[in-house]
Formats: structure tokens, sequence, C-alpha cells
């Protein structure tokens, strides 16, 4: 993998860091029965730079492109881009190495993947038993939890669902908090960083991160 490439992908990590989902979708069946369905999104108002990867990346990783255009007047449209299912796996292998803040959820959504292949190549065929659906459930209920990180005691899924956020704008007494958040945030960084370097089995790419 040549330096461009990594610069490439590193690039691409921190979107996902910053704008990504990684999560495990619960669908609901017209039956009743239950679905899970592994996903990569970036949700972003500026699509030029996921035209960009799904022009370089789309192919290899069957790379899905979307465009919501919202009812609202005022409201900018929406693109995204969507990885699903095995396709996460194959994606995952070449991204997680550059995440820092979603690192956590990769390796879980990984496991995850892992684990539902060799299932299913060990149990070809015939009806998939409850015990398949409670280790689906338990795998989707870590990433969900790995997903809400807890702000003032609110985690994002409530702060998205509540109609009036001006109570949680910034106080100055809030000030020493938010200073706590930051200073954790980097202790993880710093952390994840020095896995990487008394890694012995270190990859080339996570070299690379280190050193730069």
């Amino acid at each position: 993998m040549t330096t461009k490439e990594r610069r490439f992908l590193s690039y691409l990590a921190g979107l996902i860091d910053g704008e990504g989902c990684l999560n495990i979708i619960k669908i609901t069946r017209p039956n009743g029965s239950p679905s899970y369905r592994a996903s990569i999104m970036i949700n972003m108002v500026d699509g030029l730079s996921l035209a960009v990867f799904k022009s370089i990346l789309g192919e290899e990783f069957k790379i899905n492109f979307y465009l919501y255009e919202p009812n609202q007047e005022n409201r900018q449209n929406l693109y995204c881009l969507c990885i699903y299912d095995n396709n996460c796996l194959k994606f995952l292998d070449v991204i997680t190495p550059y995440l820092i803040i979603k690192y956590h959820q990769a390796k879980e959504l990984k496991r995850f993947l892992v684990w539902r292949r060799k299932w299913i190549a060990k149990h070809q065929g015939g009806k998939y038993p409850s015990s398949y659906w409670d280790k689906c459930s338990e795998f989707h209920k870590r990433l969900k939890k790995l997903r809400q990180t807890p702000l003032n005691g609110v985690n994002s899924v409530e702060l998205l669902n509540h109609h009036d956020l001006r109570q949680y704008r910034a106080k100055l007494e809030d000030v020493e908090h938010l200073r706590n958040d930051v200073k954790n945030i980097l202790e993880g960084v710093e952390t994840r960083l020095s896995e990487l370097q008394h890694n012995k089995t270190i990859s080339a790419p996570e070299k690379d991160i280190v050193r730069a």
C-alpha cells in the first residue's frame, strides 16, 4: 500500500469517526420474526467527498450512494454512503486500523460478522434456532451501548429525540465537565496509540499512523 493510499484511508477513517455510524440494524419481518443487518453509513450535506469515495471504493466494497431530498424548503439535501453485511467485514479489515473514536465499535461489529459467518457455514440450511437470534440480540445491544456515549447523563439517542435542546446549552459551570470529557478522550487516543506502538504484531498501516 502506498503512502497516498494510506493517507486516503486515514481521511476516510476521520470522516467515519466524526460523521459515520456503525450499526447492527434490527428489523422485524411481517411475520413478527427478527432479522439483523450490519451496516456502515456516512451521512453528510456535502456529497462531494462521499462521491469520491464511491467512485474509488464503490465497486470493491459494493458501496451504495443515496441522496435524500427533504420535504422542507429550508432543509439541505443529505447524501449517504452505505455498506451492508459481509461487505462491511471486508471494509472493516481495511479501515479499522485507522479508526480512533469508533475503533471499539468497529471491533464489535467485526466480531458479530465473523461469528455469524462461522455459524452459517457450520449450520447450512434449515431454520435458525432461538439461540442464534439471542446471540444476534446480544451483539446488537452491545454495539448500541458503545454508540450511546453519555453527555451530562443524556445519551445521544435521547438528545436527538428531545424537542427542546435549549436546556442543553453550555453554562459556565459546565466548562470543567467538558474539559474532563476532552481529557478522557485524549487519554483514550494516547492509550490506543500506545497499544499500537507496543504491539509486536502491528500491521504496516498502523505503524505509519503511530509514526505520524
